[in-house]
């Protein structure tokens, strides 16, 4: 099913907001499957996998997008309870994380995605995977969004190298 963008041309705010709407569009179903992905890894029962007991760092994964340094959206939940419960305080770290280095940046999109947990990069530097794996996908998940979603408004995104 597709999205049909309707808008006034001669209003060139509205077509700014329409835009602007499509771009977060396409930033958050991006940063969503990153997000599974990543979610994915910390949970698959594998001798190369982490295994994520408390849930922290698992919880602690997720996003923010900010649009010229304000809030837009975030996705950061808790998965599990574990046998420390700390699935809720995963979230809160991880999305203290992703504010406060969004708020370093006051122009234009900026999306921030973490793994909050303090020990994240040390459970990474063991060779498990936590976030870097999934986060090397962003340019090809990104441009397959931004294909379906020009397909679907006829907005056209161009790369500028």
């Amino acid at each position: 099913m597709g999205i049909k963008i309707e808008m006034n041309l001669i209003d060139p705010e509205m077509f700014t907001d329409a835009v602007q709407e499509v771009v977060i569009q396409i930033l958050e179903s991006t940063l969503l499957e990153i997000q599974e992905e990543a979610k994915k890894k910390v949970n698959a029962n594998s001798d190369k996998v982490y295994k994520d007991r408390t849930n922290f760092l698992n919880s602690s994964i997720g996003f923010v997008i900010y649009q010229n340094g304000e809030f837009v959206k975030s996705n950061f939940f808790a998965s599990g309870v574990g046998e420390g419960k700390d699935g809720q305080k995963g979230v809160l770290t991880g999305e203290d994380l992703g504010n406060e280095v969004a708020q370093n940046f006051t122009s234009g999109f900026v999306c921030v995605m973490v793994a909050g947990a303090d020990y994240a990069l040390y459970v990474e530097s063991k060779g498990f995977d936590v976030l870097t794996g999934s986060w090397m996908e962003f340019d090809s998940i990104f441009k397959k969004n931004a294909e379906n979603i020009s397909l679907a408004t006829g907005i056209e995104f161009v790369n500028k190298k």
